[in-house]
């Protein structure tokens, strides 16, 4: 529980949002010991974390190409 919100405190610095909403829920669902519901959500977190650092990755590429991407929607 205290990974997951010193998690979305970091998502919220970097305005990952969708990282600092799931990291919330996991707060949630733990801090209510609903286990089955939290493992379900770690999955969630865990692919928008994966989501959010592609889209960095992405980003430093087409800094360095001179391209810029502002959109993590573009996935």
């Amino acid at each position: 529980m205290r990974a997951a919100h010193a998690l979305k405190g970091c998502a919220g610095n970097v305005s990952a949002e969708a990282v600092r909403e799931a990291a919330l829920e996991l707060e949630r669902l733990g801090g209510a010991k609903n286990l089955e519901a939290a493992a379900r959500q770690l999955e969630s977190l865990k692919a928008e974390v994966d989501r959010c650092v592609s889209f960095i990755r992405r980003s430093e590429e087409n800094a360095g190409s001179g391209r810029a991407n502002s959109n993590m929607a573009g996935k």
